[in-house]
């Protein structure tokens, strides 16, 4: 599961770093390149935090699932809350193209980590 999650990773987050970034490269001013660069780094680790959580408290209890899930989720919410206000008081960066790149991304993974997990889930059992 480990191996298959981050294949899908990989592949998802290459195919839209240059989807995304391809035509930026020409006509774009620095603090957006870099804005759009930052974007799936951040996504993707919020990504590995998310699939490592899931994985340890795969075969926990119920209760402790749970509890990793959601309280990993909050954590998670808190700590891109910290690095959008720390992208918006930069002013190298370019807040705008940031935050539709962390969206894009955030929403791309979201659901490649739902998938995985139903995957897991109909794989495994309950």
């Amino acid at each position: 599961m480990v191996r298959e999650s981050i294949r899908y990773f990989l592949m998802v987050l290459l195919l839209g770093v240059i989807v995304s970034l391809f035509p930026i490269f020409k006509n774009q001013e620095t603090g957006v390149i870099l804005s759009l660069l930052l974007a799936p780094v951040v996504a993707g680790a919020n990504f590995i935090v998310g699939i490592y959580l899931i994985q340890k408290g795969f075969y926990a209890s119920q209760a402790t699932f749970m509890k990793m899930i959601f309280g990993g989720m909050g954590v998670r919410l808190l700590v891109l809350g910290a690095i959008i206000a720390a992208v918006s008081a930069c002013e190298k960066l370019s807040f705008l193209a940031f935050l539709i790149g962390l969206l894009g991304y955030y929403v791309v993974l979201l659901f490649l980590e739902i998938w995985l997990v139903h995957t897991q889930l109909t794989s495994n059992g309950p």
